[in-house]
């Protein structure tokens, strides 16, 4: 014997493989609902923004299409510092990716208003193929930001 709450569960587990479509509007989609999960809905944005706090580093996520290429764009927003090292901001050219374990393109910034760096990452959505890819991707953005300033810092 079913009962409403166990027919409602059995919908949401038949869902529960969260397999995205490889499509923009897709992921879109999947971006809106964490957003309106998250309580950030947010009319001044045509487009969905998830932020989402990591220890002391803030990322922010959105769709770009750079050279018509749909990506996931992570930026994760580093801690506060005094000043930067222009250094720093040219250590991470020098490493190799397959070393960083950061799968898409990522580069380091400075951002003089905010007086900290600024790690952004793009990543294809052809690669992110469920939800949780999606999240996975967000969560090691932060932490690959948070080991590479914690090693250039040192």
């Amino acid at each position: 014997m079913k009962t409403e709450g166990a027919s409602i569960l059995e919908e949401e587990n038949s869902d529960a493989d969260g397999i995205l479509d490889g499509s923009l509007v897709g992921l879109s989609q999947f971006l809106s609902e964490l957003v309106d999960m998250a309580g950030q809905s947010d009319a001044a944005h045509s487009a969905p923004v998830l932020e989402l706090q990591f220890g002391n580093i803030l990322t922010t996520t959105s769709l770009s299409t750079p050279h018509d290429n749909a990506c996931l764009s992570i930026t994760a927003f580093l801690p506060r510092q005094e000043s930067t090292n222009p250094q720093l901001l040219s250590f991470h050219q020098t490493q190799d990716s397959s070393k960083n374990n950061m799968l898409g393109d990522w580069e380091c910034l400075w951002h003089a208003d905010e007086g900290r760096h600024v790690i952004v990452r793009k990543i294809p959505i052809a690669v992110l193929v469920d939800e949780r890819s999606v999240m996975d991707a967000i969560a090691d953005t932060s932490d690959q930001a948070a080991a590479w300033f914690a090693k250039v810092a040192a």
